[in-house]
């Protein structure tokens, strides 16, 4: 199964999120703050995910921290959440990224996560 790095900085969300996946069978690192998320960037290689808030502390880091993740590891899939219009992602996303509008039932992440990762055989 996919290692997943999961950047919420929302800390009951991302509590709830990372339980989720995890109880779904998923490793998951979980990243409250860019700080956290940046310093996942040297072991980036081995994760199959990114599951990321576009707003982390300022507005579109998201976009920019999946840009730079992209480019640290080009295969990596990567999967927006966010409680603002959707209308952004294909404008400011990496390409080939989801998107998960907030609010939405755990059950819905994991079959979102699932469909993701299929073609991957994560």
């Amino acid at each position: 199964m996919a290692r997943i790095l999961l950047v919420e900085d929302e800390a009951a969300i991302c509590v709830l999120l990372a339980e989720t996946l995890v109880d779904a069978g998923f490793a998951v690192t979980d990243c409250l703050c860019a700080e956290e998320a940046e310093a996942a960037l040297a072991d980036l290689d081995s994760y199959g995910l990114l599951i990321t808030d576009v707003n982390v502390g300022v507005r579109g880091w998201g976009f920019d921290f999946a840009r730079r993740a992209r480019a640290v590891h080009q295969g990596l899939a990567v999967v927006y959440v966010t409680g603002d219009s959707e209308a952004d992602v294909p404008r400011h996303g990496v390409a080939g990224s989801t998107v998960l509008p907030k609010p939405f039932l755990p059950l819905d992440l994991v079959r979102h996560v699932r469909r993701v990762l299929a073609p991957v055989g994560g």
